[in-house]
């Protein structure tokens, strides 16, 4: 696969050959929905990831204003592990994409069997009900939504609307 993205999504290019292999799963927290993945398979990488958890709840946060570490959330998504060759590049600059979300983040890869790279994009849905965040490393990542329930919704943990409002 080579070329670039739809543009409506972010400025990224890409020029891949992988063998791609994904976990589907949910939890009630990013870590539960990763330690889920794990106990189904070993992958290698799955243990840095859970284990930066924290870092990226903290990114999160602070990028886009959303708590995803609050107990008002169902997370769902899919676990990726990954080898192959090829390089990407992107960059994700927080206007509307084409699945409504308002994603900022920056991705690079370059991958030769095992790879090197990191990714990491967030956005709010313009809903204002849900977070989406993806996240690389090395030759693992994963792809999730956050749903925030009502109590969330209510008490104006996210941001929508007027960010005066927003309670962190």
């Amino acid at each position: 696969m080579a070329g670039v993205r739809d543009v409506r999504d972010g400025l990224a290019a890409e020029a891949l050959a992988l063998f791609m292999k994904t976990y589907a799963t949910s939890g009630s927290t990013l870590t539960e929905l990763l330690e889920n993945v794990k106990a189904q398979e070993e992958i290698p990488g799955i243990d840095d990831i859970i284990a930066a958890v924290p870092d990226i709840a903290a990114a999160v946060l602070d990028e886009i204003g959303v708590d995803i570490t609050l107990e008002c959330i169902e997370v769902e998504g899919v676990v990726y592990l990954y080898v192959g060759t090829g390089v990407a590049a992107g960059a994700y600059l927080g206007w509307l994409d084409t699945s409504g979300y308002r994603t900022v983040g920056i991705e690079g890869k370059v991958a030769a069997a095992a790879g090197l790279g990191f990714t990491i994009k967030m956005g709010t849905h313009e809903d204002g009900d849900k977070v989406r965040l993806t996240c690389y490393w090395g030759n693992a990542g994963f792809d999730v939504i956050c749903k925030f329930n009502e109590k969330c919704i209510e008490e104006k943990y996210l941001p929508h609307g007027d960010e005066s409002d927003t309670q962190l």
